[in-house]
């Protein structure tokens, strides 16, 4: 499962059984850190998800986001309970390669923004799945994010 943490809203994305196909599940409110959690093994549960991987906000320059720390709080409070092996994944772009698949759609802003952090983790779970961007276990220090761009998307310009 996907999660793209939001301080208001947690978009979360599902993949196939086979890891070829990325779904945007929904978008979770965030309700705290109990609710968060509660909301988090819900949805982890009802799809039968195997591991959780979480955006990790990068600068084009690959220098960490500055939520960076409080989402490394709210990673462990909510997503290692649920039980599952949680990844972090460089999720430079996905938000802006979310809203023109949203805008190439002809969904309206005021539907794009609902629709946005669940296309965002889609667009980053599916870059994991291909290895479009880099991926490291949750308690591990990120690679070197400053190197290259992420590979080449296919399709994406």
């Amino acid at each position: 499962m996907g999660v793209d943490w939001g301080r208001k809203r947690i978009g979360l994305a599902v993949c196939d059984s086979s890891q070829t196909m990325v779904f945007p599940l929904k978008i979770m409110p965030s309700s705290g850190l109990q609710g968060d959690l509660s909301g988090m093994r819900r949805a982890a549960t009802e799809n039968g998800v195997k591991s959780i991987v979480v955006g990790w906000p990068t600068h084009a320059n690959g220098d960490p986001g500055q939520n960076c720390p409080e989402i490394l709080r709210w990673v462990e409070a909510v997503c290692s309970p649920v039980g599952v092996p949680v990844f972090m994944a460089d999720e430079r772009y996905s938000s802006v390669l979310a809203d023109e698949v949203l805008r190439e759609s002809g969904r309206r802003a005021s539907q794009r923004k609902v629709l946005l952090d669940s296309m965002a983790a889609r667009e980053f779970l599916q870059d994991v799945l291909t290895g479009g961007c880099r991926v490291w276990p949750l308690g591990q220090n990120p690679p070197q994010l400053d190197m290259l761009e992420p590979k080449h998307r296919p399709g994406r310009h």
